[in-house]
């Protein structure tokens, strides 16, 4: 009787650490924000010029995905600095 109690807690105690490894509720995103970009989205090619690389935006996208409107900018160079602000005018 005891060795059943002790493999029935056993069980529920595995069970209990699997259900918590996913959600229950989780949603999907529709759309990936990174994947499915087309050529047809580019709105804008930057040519050959003199700007710093940190701010030289080289390729403009533009796209419709259900009701948002996305853009994406290209930067020659990626910069981690938290305090670049690009407007957008």
């Amino acid at each position: 009787m005891q060795t059943k109690f002790i493999h029935i807690f056993l069980l529920a105690s595995i069970f209990s650490l699997f259900a918590g490894c996913t959600p229950l509720l989780s949603e999907q995103p529709v759309y990936s924000p990174i994947d499915n970009w087309k050529f047809s989205d580019i709105k804008s090619l930057d040519g050959i010029d003199n700007i710093e690389p940190d701010y030289d935006i080289i390729a403009v996208y533009s796209r419709q995905v259900e009701k948002k409107f996305q853009i994406r900018l290209d930067l020659l160079e990626i910069v981690r600095d938290p305090n670049l602000d690009i407007h957008i005018s």
